[in-house]
């Protein structure tokens, strides 16, 4: 009942339960937010990941894999490549909401972010922004960062870099597309 509602608040922030599913830090003093996050990220970890490798051509390599989560979801990226390091190795998140990674060790791992953040963004670009980045760079990982003017979005395409030429995006929840190369 409460994983879809829109209807009850977290404690302490002006966001849906629905959000605790995506950002770990929402989840912390609350049990059944706390359960919300852990059986997402359960089933991300434990069920989507193995659908994808069980029926789709792609790379076991966490070198061939990259994370796309816009709002929300680029936060459960976020939290994701610090509590399963070695999955993937490079996090595609734009927008994140909050993230609070102040528990989490160093990366064991190289691991790679590009982080965008609209120009029209409601809040966090004297704050968060900054020092999520910083965070993340204490930590070990790489990170690009830039802000986008909202005049062109990912929203449906395919997205192409140069070190992996060839994706099929893997829409999951709506929100975020886990991204392999086929082969």
């Amino acid at each position: 009942f409460f994983k879809y509602s829109t209807k009850f608040t977290v404690p302490g922030y002006d966001l849906a339960f629905r959000n605790a599913e995506y950002i770990e830090v929402l989840a912390k003093n609350d049990n059944t937010l706390a359960k919300l996050f852990e059986n997402h990220y359960d089933y991300f970890i434990n069920e989507f990941i193995p659908y994808i490798e069980k029926n789709a051509p792609v790379s076991a390599s966490a070198d061939d894999r990259t994370f796309f989560g816009t709002s929300n979801s680029a936060d459960f990226g976020i939290t994701l490549s610090l509590r399963n390091q070695g999955l993937i190795n490079e996090y595609w998140c734009f927008s994140p909401v909050f993230s609070d990674i102040s528990e989490y060790g160093l990366l064991e791992s190289q691991t790679t972010y590009r982080i965008c953040w609209g120009s029209k963004e409601e809040a966090g670009m004297d704050d968060y922004f900054p020092n999520l980045i910083k965070d993340i760079r204490k930590r070990g990982g790489k990170v690009n960062t830039w802000v986008s003017n909202h005049k062109i979005g990912v929203t449906g395409q395919t997205i192409r870099t140069p070190r992996l030429p060839h994706f099929q995006s893997l829409i999951y929840q709506g929100f975020q597309s886990l991204l392999f190369p086929l082969f």
